[in-house]
């Protein structure tokens, strides 16, 4: 009977450390977010305009849209370098 509850209790823990496994791994995660506003040469936000972010060592592209007050945001970035660019239908690209 003993040795059937150590049994029990090792394959508990096991269990146990396998559930928390991928809890432990996402907390390992690197990532960071980049923020900022579009604005015009008098210092006007640009609503609505399309922003690229580009990445510079694997040349993947995201693009999101800049919000009534201008601002824009791209989450989960991994470290890296990055070139950003925004455009409008108004203005010429910067």
């Amino acid at each position: 009977m003993t040795v059937k509850k150590v049994i029990i209790g090792l394959l508990s823990v096991l269990v146990l450390a396998l559930l928390m496994t991928p809890s432990l791994v996402a907390q390992s995660l690197v990532s960071g977010d980049l923020t900022g506003t579009v604005t015009d040469p008098s210092g006007a936000v640009v609503p609505n305009a399309t922003v690229t972010l580009k990445s510079n060592g694997t040349g993947a592209t995201r693009n999101t849209t800049s919000t009534n007050n201008g601002s824009y945001r791209f989450s989960l970035l991994q470290p890296g370098s990055y070139t950003v660019s925004a455009s409008a239908s108004v203005f010429r690209k910067a």
